[in-house]
């Protein structure tokens, strides 16, 4: 599960009226990106289970698996059947 902070981030973006033009999944999506090039999720560092970050987040599971599929699909996170999803070694070399 995130630290306190890194979630208090997430939730920053998501409220921040800057992003709010935004769709709820994309701005969870880029949260987590920002997290991760920031550093503070390193290399390996599991993300939370969809339901547990849904539930702690107050949104659907479908719209953390949308944020996940996208941060999949740029290279910022590795997704294993029946483990979860991890940040990816690519995501350190990735531009933000």
């Amino acid at each position: 599960m995130f630290k306190h902070a890194q979630l208090e981030s997430v939730k920053a973006w998501i409220s921040d009226p800057a992003h709010g033009a935004l769709p709820l999944h994309a701005r969870i999506q880029r949260g987590i990106r920002q997290l991760i090039l920031d550093g503070a999720l390193d290399v390996g560092r599991p993300l939370p289970a969809s339901r547990a970050l849904a539930k702690s987040l107050e949104v659907s599971r479908d719209t953390i698996e949308s944020a996940y599929t996208q941060l999949h699909a740029e290279g910022f996170i590795e997704r294993r059947v029946g483990s979860g999803s991890f940040v990816s070694e690519r995501a350190q070399r990735l531009p933000g």
